[in-house]
């Protein structure tokens, strides 16, 4: 019975990380980045160029009731997590810029709109690193 027991909670436990793992969202032009809970995409925000010296992405992001700093928090936390070192981050600043294999990534977080509304608009910047 406890055998029995431990099964069903083990399953439990898989299908409960599967579907979290199914809600994670990525930027449609950058595809192993992100897109933090309570952001959408801007697509019309989206230009790309693939260059010789590598890839220039530009993107946006929105969200209502999410702070900018919370925004920058969460990309400091979890980008070092997919291989990008964090070369600056200014939650405060709403600035944060992070490096990985020959690309540097810039994300700015800014409030949008009236004071109190809880609209924030991320733009996201990806650059060939300059030599």
């Amino acid at each position: 019975m406890i055998r029995f027991l431990t099964i069903i909670v083990v399953a439990v436990m898989m299908l409960s990380a599967s579907a979290q793992a199914a809600e994670q969202r990525f930027f449609s032009n950058i595809s192993d980045l992100p897109l933090m809970s309570g952001l959408y995409e801007l697509p019309d925000a989206a230009v790309v160029f693939d260059k010789e010296e590598g890839r220039i992405v530009e993107s946006a992001a929105a969200g209502e009731g999410v702070h900018h700093t919370q925004v920058i928090d969460f990309y400091t936390k979890t980008l070092p997590q997919l291989g990008w070192v964090v070369v600056s981050s200014a939650p405060a600043a709403g600035v944060g810029l992070y490096q990985r294999n020959g690309e540097m990534l810039s994300l700015t977080a800014r409030p949008e709109g009236n004071q109190g509304d809880g609209v924030v608009i991320l733009q996201v910047s990806l650059a060939p690193l300059t030599r």
